[in-house]
């Protein structure tokens, strides 16, 4: 389960920095696998174009149309709603409900005996931990302390 922190509830300016972080991610992931390409000897074509075409363009697009949106949404000004920040509207309203949830599992307990109730059930389990950060922070916990 992903952790939904409140602020990121309260505030679509910094729900609409975070979404963009991992676009941003994806797109220097996007770029990086057109240098694979280019190793396997595969033309994706000149790069200039392609920064202007395809998916780094939309990335730009994007990115002008959630930030301007985040700022007239925390000033409460009507906001403009083009496709993308549509997107951005639903997925931050899709993440209220989401953090709503996760609170209400945490709050009636629900969540810590449905945890329990399935560690039962698993004869091997020796431990559990919870991480309240990102992801790679766990990936790199679990190889250093993986037992041999």
């Amino acid at each position: 389960m992903d952790y939904r922190p409140k602020a990121m509830v309260e505030s679509l300016e910094l729900f609409t920095k975070n979404r963009l972080k991992l676009l941003c991610d994806e797109a220097e992931s996007w770029m990086n696998n057109l240098e694979e390409l280019e190793q396997w000897g595969i033309d994706a074509g000149p790069e200039e174009e392609l920064w202007e075409t395809g998916y780094p363009r939309r990335y730009r697009d994007i990115e002008a149309s959630w930030e301007a949106a985040a700022a007239r949404k925390d000033s409460q000004e009507p906001p403009e709603t083009d496709q993308y920040t549509s997107i951005l509207l639903r997925g931050h309203e899709e993440f209220r409900r989401l953090y709503e949830e996760q609170l209400q599992l945490i709050t009636s307990g629900s969540f810590a005996q449905a945890v329990a109730s399935a560690i039962k059930h698993m004869p091997l389990f020796e431990s559990l931990v919870f991480y309240n950060g990102n992801a790679q922070d766990a990936q790199d916990d679990q190889v250093t302390n993986r037992k041999i």
